[in-house]
Parts: C-alpha cells; sequence; structure tokens
C-alpha cells in the first residue's frame, strides 16, 4: 500500500533523513580521522575490484604502496585523503527513494498551523469547545466514562481519564455553579459507580471499559495510582459540590473501595487473586518507593474524610498510625532530585506526586502535605506546568502568571503527530532522566510545539520530537486543557478572598478584559475576570468584590438586542440586590459600565446611536458610572 504524501510531508522527511544522514556521516568521519591518528585504520584487499580511493593503514593508495611507500613528491609522509562512508550516502538516497515512493513518509504536524489554531479561540472559548468535544465524541448521554483516545477501532473508557473528567466539572462549579453542571457531576460518579459493577459491585474497579458491542465490557484492573486518580475526582467534587446527592453517592463507593482494601490486606488484587503491581499500599519501613507510600497516604486521608463506618475506620486509622510511626510524612518532603544534569523521577511520576499531594491537602488539610507540595512545586515552577501553578496556587497561593500564556499555546487538533522543532534552541549538555538521555529545548515548548499526549501536563515540556513514531490516528479529548482552565479559575477567584481591594472585570473580549486589569491591578486591585454575566452573578454572591466593571456590550455570549444589554441586565440585578440588602453584595463600593462608547455627556455622545445613548443614560439615573474603558478611577474601599 503506497501513502499519499504531500509537499510539506515530502520535503520534511527529506531533511530529516538528510540531517540524520549528515550526523551519521559526521561522526564516521571524525572516527576514521581518530582511528588514523591511532594507527588502527583496518586495511582492505589491495586488488579487490572495488577498492577504487582504498588507502591502507599508512594513508597510502595502491599505487603508491606498490612503489614502496613514497607520495608523489617522493616524501616519507603518507597521503591522508578521507572520503565520507558509503553508509551515509547510502542512507540519505534510500531515505530519498522510499519517500518518492510514499512508504517513508512521516505525517509532521506544521508547527504554524496549530499556532494559528490555538490562536483562533480564547481561553474561554476554547474550554466550551472542549467540554462539548468531550460530551459529543469521547462519551455518551446513557454512559458519561469518557475515552482516554480515539482511533479507528473499538470504544474503551478509561477511569483515570473520566476521574480527571470529574475533577474539571467539579472546578468548573466551584468558578460558576449551575444546575446543570452539577447534574453532569452526578451523571459521572454514578457512571464510575456503574463500571465497578460490571463485575460485581465489589470497589474492585476495572481500568477501563469496552462498549464497542453496546454492552460494557470490564477491561483490566484499576492499580493504586488509578485509585489515587479516582480519590483526585472524587474529594474535588466533595469540596467543590454541596450537593446531598453527590455526597451520598461518593461516601457509598469509597465505603466499597475501602472494604476491598481492606480484604486484599491492602494489597491490591486482581479478580483472579494475583497481586497487582505497583499496588503494595501497607505501611511499612520496608518500602522503599515513594510513589507507594504516597497511594498509601491518599487512600488513608481519603477513606477517613468519607466513610463512616466505625469498623471500616479502625482498620484505616491503624494503618495510618502504622505510616506515622514507619516516617511516611517525613519522607514525602523530598520528592525531587535533580543534580547537575540528573533529574530523577520522570516527568510522569512528578506529574501523579503533584496530584497526589494535591489531594491529600484537600483531604484533610494537614500542613505537612501542604509544606511538601510548596516544595514540590519549587522544583518543577521553571517548567511553567500550568496544572502545577493552578495546584499550587490553590493550596498555598503561589501561582505563577505564566498560566495564562501556556494555556494560549494549547491547539484544537489533538493528535499523537509529530512536530519536527529543528529551529528551536537546544540545551547544550542533554539532561539524563531516570536512565535515559532527552533531546531537550532551552526552554518550555508551546504546546503546539509539542507532540501531544491524552495528558500533556505529565509529558516533559522541553522534549524535542526527532523521531517518527506510529500511525498518527489517535484522536484526544482535551480534558487536561478542560482541568487544568477550571483550576486557574477557580485559583483566580480564589486568591480575591484573601486579598483586598478585589475587582471583578466583565468582558466578552480578551483583549479589553486585560487592558482594564493591568490598569486596575496598578491602583492595587487583585482582578478576577469572567466573559458572562451569568458567571459574574456567580462570583458576585460567593466572593467579596469591591469593584465591578463590565461592559455594555457582550454580544458574544447574546443574541440580538439581548447581547447588546448584557451589561446593562447585570446592573440592574446588582441595583436590585443592593436595594433588597443582599449581605453578599455588601462589600461592593463601586460599579462602572465600560463601553468603547463615550460617556453621554461628552460633546461626542451625539455621534452615537439613539439606543446606545438611551441606555447610557438609563445607567447614569441609576447611579452608575458610565465612562470609557482607559478612564478608571480607584475608590477608596468602605468609602461610602
Amino acid at each position: 500500500m503506497v501513502n499519499v504524501v504531500n509537499v510539506d510531508n515530502l520535503v520534511n522527511s527529506l531533511v530529516i533523513l538528510f540531517h540524520h544522514a549528515e550526523i551519521r556521516a559526521n561522526a564516521m568521519m571524525r572516527l576514521h580521522v581518530r582511528n588514523h591518528r591511532r594507527g588502527r585504520l583496518r586495511p582492505v584487499r589491495q586488488n579487490h575490484p572495488r577498492s577504487r580511493g582504498w588507502r591502507d593503514r599508512h594513508g597510502r593508495s595502491p599505487k603508491h604502496a606498490a612503489v614502496g611507500g613514497t607520495g608523489s613528491s617522493g616524501s616519507a609522509t603518507p597521503t591522508r585523503t578521507f572520503r565520507r562512508p558509503a553508509t551515509a550516502r547510502a542512507i540519505f538516497f534510500l531515505g530519498v527513494l522510499l519517500v518518492s515512493s510514499g512508504f517513508a513518509a512521516t505525517d509532521y504536524a506544521s508547527v504554524a498551523d496549530r499556532r494559528v489554531e490555538a490562536a483562533s479561540l480564547t481561553e474561554e472559548e476554547k474550554a466550551a469547545w472542549f467540554e462539548q468535544h468531550v460530551l459529543a465524541e469521547f462519551s455518551s448521554p446513557d454512559c458519561r466514562l469518557v475515552a482516554k483516545l480515539r482511533t479507528d477501532g473499538p470504544d474503551i473508557r478509561d477511569i483515570q481519564t473520566t476521574a480527571h473528567f470529574l475533577a474539571a466539572i467539579s472546578m468548573k462549579y466551584g468558578v460558576l455553579p449551575t444546575p446543570e453542571t452539577a447534574q453532569l457531576a452526578l451523571e459521572i460518579i454514578e457512571d464510575i459507580i456503574a463500571a465497578d459493577a460490571l463485575d460485581g459491585l465489589d470497589g474492585r474497579l476495572s481500568a477501563y471499559c469496552d462498549i464497542t458491542d453496546g454492552l460494557p465490557k470490564p477491561g483490566g484492573t484499576l492499580t493504586a495510582n488509578g485509585h489515587t486518580q479516582l480519590f483526585f475526582g472524587y474529594v474535588t467534587a466533595w469540596r467543590m459540590i454541596h450537593d446531598p446527592r453527590i455526597r451520598e453517592t461518593i461516601q457509598s463507593h469509597v465505603t466499597l473501595i475501602a472494604q476491598r482494601y481492606i480484604d486484599d490486606g491492602f494489597i491490591l488484587k486482581a479478580p483472579s487473586g494475583h497481586a497487582l503491581p505497583y499496588s503494595d499500599v501497607r505501611a511499612t519501613r520496608w518500602q522503599a518507593s515513594r510513589s507507594r507510600r504516597l497511594d498509601s497516604l491518599v487512600f488513608q486521608e481519603t477513606a477517613l474524610l468519607f466513610v463512616d463506618d466505625e469498623t471500616i475506620r479502625e482498620h484505616i486509622l491503624q494503618l495510618q498510625k502504622k505510616a506515622v510511626r514507619a516516617g511516611y510524612l517525613g519522607s514525602i518532603k523530598r520528592l525531587h532530585v535533580s543534580f547537575l544534569n540528573v533529574k530523577l523521577p520522570s516527568h510522569a511520576t512528578d506529574w501523579l506526586n503533584v496530584l497526589r499531594l494535591f489531594t491529600l491537602a484537600q483531604a484533610s488539610g494537614s500542613p505537612e502535605y501542604r509544606i511538601a507540595l510548596s516544595k514540590l512545586y519549587r522544583t518543577q515552577r521553571k517548567e511553567m506546568n500550568p496544572l502545577f501553578n493552578s495546584m499550587s496556587a490553590i493550596i498555598s497561593g503561589s501561582a505563577s502568571a505564566a498560566t495564562n500564556i501556556l494555556l494560549d499555546t494549547f491547539p484544537l487538533t489533538l493528535n499523537n503527530r509529530p512536530v519536527y522543532n529543528r529551529d528551536v534552541p537546544r540545551r547544550i549538555v542533554p539532561r539524563l532522566v531516570k536512565s535515559e538521555w532527552f533531546v531537550e529545548a532551552r526552554d518550555p515548548l508551546p504546546i503546539y510545539r509539542r507532540q501531544l499526549r491524552a495528558h500533556n501536563w505529565k509529558a516533559n515540556p522541553y522534549a524535542i520530537t526527532a523521531e517518527p513514531v506510529s500511525e498518527s490516528t489517535f484522536r484526544y479529548s482535551g480534558v487536561d486543557y478542560l482541568l487544568a482552565y477550571w483550576m486557574h479559575r477557580y485559583a483566580q477567584i480564589e486568591r480575591i478572598q484573601e486579598q483586598q481591594p478585589a475587582a471583578l472585570v466583565v468582558d466578552d473580549r480578551k483583549l479589553e478584559r486585560d487592558a482594564i486589569t493591568r490598569s486596575l491591578e496598578t491602583q492595587g486591585y487583585t482582578v478576577v475576570q469572567t466573559a458572562t454575566v451569568e458567571e459574574a452573578k456567580a462570583i458576585l454572591l460567593k466572593r467579596p468584590i469591591t469593584q465591578l466593571v463590565t461592559d455594555l456590550d457582550l454580544s458574544r455570549n447574546g443574541t440580538g438586542l439581548r447581547g447588546r444589554k448584557a451589561g446593562l441586565e447585570l446592573l440592574q440585578w446588582v441595583r436590585e440586590g443592593l436595594d433588597n440588602g443582599d449581605a453578599r453584595l455588601a462589600t461592593l463600593r463601586e460599579v462602572t459600565l465600560h463601553s468603547t462608547l463615550f460617556n453621554s455627556d461628552d460633546p461626542w455622545g451625539r455621534l452615537l446611536p439613539r439606543s446606545r445613548r438611551r441606555i447610557c443614560r438609563t445607567a447614569e439615573d441609576m447611579g452608575f458610572t458610565v465612562q470609557p474603558k482607559t478612564v478608571l478611577t480607584r475608590v477608596t474601599p468602605g468609602a461610602e
């Protein structure tokens, strides 16, 4: 079968093959010269019919060797003429032949196309797009379990990816609480429990479900770190959504899982009775793996948070006491080692450790876990990982300003096509991660320059794709973007609660929000942004806001005249709340309606459409300020 190759792929393949051939040729040439200097050249048969251009180990041609070893000048200096090895030339021309026939074509992703695609939507628009993408293509209304990836093969739904999606939806509810979001979270939890019931509701979960034929079939068994990710989703839903149905459902399922741990002697087992790999969560001094120690602690704290059964709690408390005596709390304070160019552990393990510590801090609130997370985050700060930044901000408030930069570079088309980054500045000396050397960039790459994965935040952000991969038929859901985005949004709101004065900026245009935010931050405000009136109302009811700055025209989030009047509707809602003495709005000191329109009192106001001037006058009659976006004045908090 011959693949269809376009011009871009042909050029990329030729460049790559030539690059590798040149590297090999140069290396062999250096070896050839070095061996000649040391007198190690292997002699080749002089009279071989294809020995043309041959030199013996003294650098003499066959002709010169036959007359006694002198050159044409009669000197004893050997002739040092070297040719590039035929192997490198063969590699290059063979590659050209294969590419031209279509067999060696590697489908490399276009960095330029991905860059444009990443900039085509704002962050909130991407979040809405990916959520719809997950619900429509990677799950279904009758089964909310999410596929890790899509191929041309069977429909496989993954429990761990579903747990990440549950955490993302729960964080969304923490930012924008709506009944629809809570209902979706409940459906996800119920479908996870339904997957547990496929082989008997006993707390032993399958790792995935195959629903290709319409009937779900369990596959694999969830290991300890898979349970950790499930607990992460459950704890996040518990903290964010105060719905009795969700809490009761989570409690009942975690109770079953805890009983399964106890029945297995804290060594998770497959249905056949064999112990699962990496699933020994017993508390012993001989447990050298810090990952297993963290998994054990996550199970303990999660079970103690959810389980009410006294018998089960007693077993877990005994396990916890053994863990404390075995020094588990001390061992988690140093989870990352980096010396010169050696890094331990891998990025995938770092990602899981951050998630484990975040879950522990959320489940127990103990300072030991917050301190351990802060220490681990400091070792990862240079990676500019949006998920790490957001988790750290929620727990300790030490967020990085680079989160938005990376989220903005996230493309919409997610597949496993490799990206060729030959023009990226590279590290002079690569790092040794575990037992492998990686070709790395000097700085973290934008997401559109990375070879995408099912969960991008656990991959090496410096890794440069240099080798072809399997057929690029994989498609990923974007759950990793949703999780990082909603955690970041929630972290922004959480910081407002700690710092005053706080301002809320409402605008459907990101550039306008950012400009207003910079103006307010120079005046000492902590700012949170939103693009919709519904989300703005949720924030005002949940967080203490000192100043509200909203746009008049929110057409992207409304249709027709409703979009034009969205900002005015928000002001009317605020006025009704203040008149009714709503305590949740008591901290509000100033509300500003900003617009590209001029103030109606300005001489230029006569140039405005009559309907716009009427809206401005209506807002002023209600006691609100109408002014250009660039003229924002600070009002002292607490002033009447």
